[in-house]
């Protein structure tokens, strides 16, 4: 029997924003990184400082709806090159639970348009429903014949 190499792949983009005031202004980066077979992607995303993703800091700088919409296209392009891909969106903590449960609320009929999503209550996966609170989320994108006429 041969044993697998388990190794993280990973891809990783950085975002710089035109500002009048760069002192407001905090790169934005986001990364994908490989779990297990490679099926299961973890997507991060957060401020990019001293060479690595913060997704810990709360920046305050009111683009939260420009972040969120952003890293929404960088999922639905992912999830388009590579189909067969799950994509894993876990808080890092409370607060932004809160706020991905609402946002995943709020834009539910949009996102079940192209997406297949699961909601996780710890180790429990589950048909996502708007009415619940979840944990993480797992997205994997609908070919054309899963997709509703």
């Amino acid at each position: 029997m041969a044993l697998l190499e388990q190794r993280t792949v990973s891809l990783l983009s950085v975002f710089k924003p035109i500002s009048r005031q760069p002192s407001q202004c905090a790169a934005h980066a986001y990364r994908f990184i490989g779990i297990n077979s490679r099926r299961l992607w973890n997507l991060g995303f957060g401020d990019w400082k001293d060479g690595k993703i913060d997704n810990s800091v709360v920046s305050n700088n009111n683009d939260i709806v420009r972040v969120i919409s952003t890293v929404a296209k960088i999922a639905y392009e992912f999830s388009g090159n590579f189909p067969q891909r799950i994509i894993q969106i876990k808080p890092v903590d409370e607060k932004r639970k809160v706020l991905y449960n609402h946002i995943f609320r709020r834009n539910y009929a949009t996102i079940n348009v192209n997406f297949n999503i699961n909601g996780f209550k710890g180790r429990k996966k589950e048909k996502y429903s708007p009415n619940k609170i979840y944990d993480r989320f797992e997205l994997n994108r609908k070919f054309d014949n899963e997709k509703e006429q």
